[in-house]
C-alpha cells in the first residue's frame, strides 16, 4: 500500500510541475464555492485526502479511485463548458499517459441555472478536441520528460492541445466521457453555505468550548474555509499541500476547543461571507470581472480578520472601530468568557457588516483599473484590507488611502462614545 501510494504522489507532484506556473495568480477571483465543496469531500468518512488548487481545483483520492473536480459557481448560467471539459480531459489524458492505476473519475460540480448535458464522443471530437485517433498512439518510457519539456512551459490551451495532438485516441476519450460525472444539483451558494456548516456542526467535537449550536456551526464553518486557504500557498511543499481528512479533524477540534482567538476569526469569517451575499444579492448587474474583485477582497477579509481577530486586543481593536456601545461597556470584553466574547461580537454583527460594505466598496471604487485580464502580484495586493490600515495605530482601525488628501481615516458607527 505504501509503494502505491508513493508512487501515485510522484504522479501528483510532476503533473503540478506543469500547473505551478499556469496557477491563478494572475486572476482575480474568490474560491468560495470550490472551498465549500472542498469541505464537503473532506466531510465524507471514505476520504483519504485531497488537494485544493493543485491538478485540478479539487483533487479527490480515496482508496480505489481518484476523483479530478472542476468546481464552477454560474449563478447566471454562462459555463464556459468548452474550458472546463478540455481541462478536465488534459489532466485525465496525463494520468493516462504517466501510468496511474487508480480509477480515475472527472467531475464537473457546477452550480448554475443552465443545465449542462454530457457529450457525445463526435461531439468531442468536433467542437473540443479535433482529434480522430482510432488506435492507441505509442507512448514512450520517457513521457514526463516529454511533457516537461513541450507541454509544461506552454500556457494553458496551447499544452492541451499540444497534448491532445500527440497522444489523444478515441478510446481513451470515451473512456473519459464514460466515466464523466457531471453534478448540477448544488444550492446557491448560501444555501449551500448552510448545509455545509450543519454537516460541520454535526462532528463530535470532544471538550468543545461553544456550547449554542449556531455558533458552534458558524464558527467550525470559519475554520474549515481556514484550513483550506492555508493550502492554497504555492511556498508549501507537496507534502504540506495535501488535505488529509484526519489533520482537517484535528484542526477543527483543536482550534474549536483550546483557540479562542481562532474561534473568534472564524465567527467572523462566516459574517463576511453573509457580507459578501448581501451585496451579491442587492447588486444582480456587477459583471464578472466586478464579481470576481469582490469575491477576491472577500477571501482577503477573512484572512485579515482571522489573523488580527487572533489575540484579544486584536479583537477589542475591531469593536472598539465599530461598537455603538460605550467605552465602558466594552472595557469588560477581554476578561469575558469565550461563549460572553462570542456573544459580544455577535451584539456586533450588524455594524461589522457596515464597516466592510463601506471598506469594500471604497477598495472596489479605487481599484477599477484591475478589472483587466491579467493582475500583476503587486497589483492584487491593492485588495487586501491591510494594504490599507495604518499599523501603528493600535486602539482602533486606521485607514489610509494612497494618493488621497486624507493622510487618515476610520469608518465608525454612529455612537455613543
Amino acid at each position: 500500500m505504501g509503494k502505491v501510494l508513493e508512487i501515485a504522489n510522484e504522479i501528483f507532484y510532476k503533473m503540478y510541475e506543469g500547473e505551478r506556473d499556469r496557477d491563478a495568480s494572475s486572476t482575480i477571483r474568490g474560491f468560495l464555492f470550490q472551498d465549500l465543496v472542498a469541505i464537503s469531500e473532506l466531510l465524507k468518512e471514505d476520504t483519504e485526502r485531497i488537494f485544493v488548487e493543485y491538478i485540478e481545483d479539487i483533487l479527490v483520492v480515496k482508496k480505489d479511485t481518484t476523483y479530478i473536480i472542476q468546481a464552477k459557481y454560474y449563478p447566471k448560467g454562462n459555463v464556459k463548458k468548452k474550458e472546463i471539459i478540455r481541462e478536465l480531459y488534459y489532466q485525465y489524458l496525463c494520468l493516462t499517459l504517466l501510468g496511474y492505476k487508480s480509477k480515475v473519475i472527472p467531475i464537473l460540480a457546477v452550480y448554475s441555472p443552465v443545465t449542462s448535458k454530457k457529450l457525445t464522443l463526435e461531439k468531442m471530437k468536433e467542437k473540443y478536441i479535433e482529434k480522430d485517433e482510432e488506435s492507441k498512439p505509442e507512448i514512450p518510457e520517457n513521457i514526463a520528460d516529454w511533457l516537461k519539456e513541450y507541454v509544461y512551459p506552454l500556457d494553458k490551451e496551447e499544452a492541451e492541445t499540444k497534448c491532445f495532438q500527440e497522444y489523444a485516441w478515441n478510446q481513451n476519450m470515451q473512456d473519459f466521457l464514460d466515466a464523466l460525472e457531471i453534478i448540477s444539483d448544488y444550492k446557491a451558494i448560501k444555501d449551500y453555505r448552510e448545509n455545509v456548516a450543519d454537516e460541520l456542526g454535526k462532528l463530535d467535537m470532544q471538550g468543545c468550548l461553544i456550547d449554542d449550536f449556531e455558533k458552534r456551526k458558524n464558527i467550525m464553518l470559519g475554520l474549515a474555509v481556514q484550513y483550506i486557504h492555508t493550502k492554497y500557498n504555492d511556498n508549501l511543499t507537496e507534502k504540506e499541500r495535501e488535505c488529509q481528512r484526519k489533520d482537517f479533524v484535528e484542526y477543527l477540534e483543536k482550534n474549536l476547543c483550546t483557540d479562542e482567538g481562532k474561534c473568534i476569526g472564524a465567527y467572523l469569517n462566516s459574517v463576511v461571507i453573509e457580507c459578501w451575499e448581501d451585496i451579491q444579492n442587492v447588486n444582480t448587474q456587477m459583471t464578472e470581472e466586478q464579481e470576481n474583485m469582490l469575491a477576491c477582497i472577500r477571501d482577503n477579509t477573512m484572512k485579515w480578520l482571522s489573523e488580527l481577530c487572533s489575540t484579544v486586543d486584536g479583537q477589542y481593536r475591531l469593536l472598539y472601530t465599530v461598537s455603538n456601545k460605550s467605552k465602558e461597556r466594552l472595557e469588560g470584553y477581554c476578561s469575558k468568557s469565550l461563549n460572553d466574547k462570542c456573544g459580544m461580537v455577535r451584539e456586533h454583527y450588524d455594524v461589522i457588516k457596515m464597516f466592510l460594505k463601506y471598506f469594500w466598496k471604497i477598495i472596489m471604487n479605487i481599484n477599477q483599473d484591475l478589472l483587466k485580464e491579467n493582475v500583476s502580484e503587486e497589483e492584487r495586493e491593492r485588495l487586501t484590507p491591510q494594504y490599507y490600515i495604518n499599523q501603528n495605530e493600535t486602539k482602533y482601525i486606521s485607514i489610509h488611502f494612497p494618493e488621497d488628501i486624507v493622510n487618515k481615516a476610520a469608518i465608525l458607527a454612529s455612537n455613543e462614545r
